[in-house]
């Protein structure tokens, strides 16, 4: 058998999990030879400077790298948590070991927790994932920064006048440094970084014999997780800039995962879980459905903080007084946002969302039938996706009656809702408005095709998409909405007496909902009619209003974008779009 050259980082902690990765191959195969070769990274030379502001990290694999596409080792040993999620052309993960306790440990005095440490107390840590979380759960520590092995450390916060210093458990644990672990944090307080706890062991991709060998020592739950989690780290594009934190666990064919983004100061934090199985789908695909969410469910606005963070002052819209209205489903994201940014907002919710019991529904009795005939289900809201589950167990059926349908779409958030419902077959089409969806399919079938669309019982008689000829469509509605009596009265009163700059409408629905409630005849006290998209702008302008303004894009950077543009060129505020 031939000899194995290993390569790895000098540190007591990367020799610990190399001579592990040795023994466990020899286990296996009792006549492997091996030669362990020390590297020295750029991340084990520079220790002045924390790791956010030298780079990301590849500074501790990238000698390794070239050690191995050069030939000079046959395999290199990583903390799982330390590899980047992109590996350079040639190189592939051939094993993950079996992942140890994930937590992050406090290391201080016997007896010490984060719950009773003195306010304003110093801990030492050289991760902005662990500053984020320290700060969100205690906004008075002060954090100061360090860098180098656990031994080095050790010796800092002794020769130091800290209260503590948070370490990966799991690494404390294997150098035998069990005894200065004060406290192992729970996980709703502080998540893993990615990948942390286990092993990571890179070849070349092309070298049979090697790969063959480590796989005696993958772990094929922990390789799993390990799956889920880095796609979602790829795909939030996070490394040591970013505070990310997450834990997947896999047992059998069943995979679930939570995982949380942090602004760098704690304050803001936007966290999910996903489950399923493997045999359903890839681990992938959990994970880049989970970054997706978080990143749709307010994530973006962290990420973009963080990497422009003087994007818009805090003062921009000072001085400007606008209204939102918008269903009562619908998050706080545009209100926050504009709020952060100096406005005064005033939010109003006109309807409410009430189900339509299927005994009053036009197609009580014939859904069986109808979900027979069709080989399409669409849903243009995520209500829609939400109640159509109700309606399926109302008429005795389960999600087995249509495995045969394809599913549409109107919207990302509306399909990653959909992709997160049990047995749900996967979607086949997805489109940023019902009339794009409507074509899509079209174009794609050349047969007669039966398209059942589940809406509201508003959108069946207002929002009417040009049917293609070969496509037989049949509108459901589930829901209905119904003015929200005796809501806002406040607001609304406040229209007789005041005025706004600029006022929100995030729906059709909300738009006529409000006009109707306002009793409002004229556009004039609303300020600059504002739109998220086409759809509403065009349902409002053909109520005869006119609309301002149209978001960049239907988010609220987009919302943001616009106005603070708006503000600069039209009401002639000195505004800046950057901090000064």
């Amino acid at each position: 058998m031939r000899i194995l050259n290993i390569g790895t980082r000098g540190s007591k902690l990367a020799l610990w999990q190399t001579n592990w990765v040795i023994e466990k191959l020899q286990q296996n195969f009792p006549d492997l030879q091996t030669n362990t070769i020390i590297i020295k990274t750029s991340g084990d030379k520079i220790l002045d400077k924390p790791l956010a502001d030298i780079g990301d990290k590849g500074l501790f694999t990238k000698e390794l790298d070239r050690a191995l596409l050069n030939g000079s080792v046959d395999f290199a040993v990583h903390s799982l948590k330390d590899l980047p999620t992109v590996l350079p052309p040639g190189l592939k993960i051939a094993a993950i070991t079996e992942r140890w306790d994930v937590r992050d440990a406090l290391i201080a005095p016997s007896g010490t927790t984060l719950d009773n440490l003195p306010h304003g107390a110093t801990i030492a840590t050289g991760s902005l994932r662990r500053t984020a979380q320290l700060l969100n759960y205690r906004p008075d520590l002060k954090i100061v920064d360090i860098r180098g092995n656990i031994n080095t450390r050790l010796k800092k916060l002794d020769a130091s006048d800290w209260q503590g210093m948070i370490l990966a458990a799991a690494g404390v644990e294997r150098l035998g440094f069990n005894h200065r672990i004060a406290q192992k944090i729970p996980l709703h307080i502080m998540m893993p970084a990615v990948g942390q706890g286990s092993f990571a062991v890179i070849c070349r991709e092309d070298d049979g014999f090697t790969i063959d060998v480590l796989d005696a020592i993958d772990h094929y739950a922990s390789h799993v997780a390990a799956r889920v989690e880095r796609t979602l780290l790829k795909t939030l594009e996070g490394g040591c800039h970013i505070p990310i934190g997450a834990n997947a666990t896999a047992q059998g064919e069943n995979i679930a995962c939570t995982a949380a983004v942090y602004s760098l100061n704690g304050r803001k934090v936007v966290k999910d879980m996903i489950q399923g199985s493997i045999r359903k789908h890839t681990p992938e695909y959990y994970g880049e459905l989970l970054a997706r969410r978080i990143y749709e469910g307010g994530g973006r606005e962290i990420l973009e903080g963080i990497a422009h963070p003087n994007a818009v002052s805090k003062t921009a819209l000072s001085g400007l007084n606008i209204l939102i209205a918008q269903s009562p489903r619908a998050s706080s994201e545009f209100a926050d946002q504009l709020s952060a940014c100096g406005a005064k907002v005033t939010t109003v919710y006109p309807f409410d969302i009430a189900v339509i019991p299927p005994a009053e529904s036009h197609f009580s009795g014939k859904l069986p039938e109808l979900l027979g005939e069709s080989k399409w289900l669409i849903f243009s809201s995520r209500t829609g996706v939400r109640k159509f589950q109700d309606y399926l167990a109302a008429a005795g059926l389960d999600m087995s009656a249509i495995r045969h349908c394809n599913i549409g779409t109107v919207g990302e958030r509306s399909a990653m809702l959909w992709q997160t419902l049990a047995d749900a077959p996967v979607i086949t089409a997805k489109a940023a408005n019902l009339q794009r969806l409507l074509n899509e399919i079209a174009a794609n079938t050349t047969d007669e095709t039966q398209i059942l669309h589940f809406t509201s019982e508003l959108s069946e008689k207002n929002i009417v998409p040009e049917i293609p000829a070969h496509i037989k469509l049949r509108r459901l509605p589930l829901y209905r909405l119904v003015p929200a009596v005796g809501k806002d009265a406040a607001a609304i009163e406040a229209l007789k007496t005041s005025s706004f700059d600029l006022t929100l409408f995030t729906s059709p629905s909300a738009f006529d909902f409000f006009r109707a409630m306002s009793g409002l005849q004229t556009p004039l006290p609303l300020g600059a009619i504002t739109t998220l998209g086409s759809t509403t702008q065009a349902h409002i302008e053909k109520k005869g209003w006119p609309v301002q303004l149209v978001a960049a894009s239907p988010d609220p950077t987009g919302l943001l974008r616009t106005i603070v543009q708006y503000t600069e060129t039209i009401i002639g505020n000195s505004l800046s779009t950057t901090q000064k």
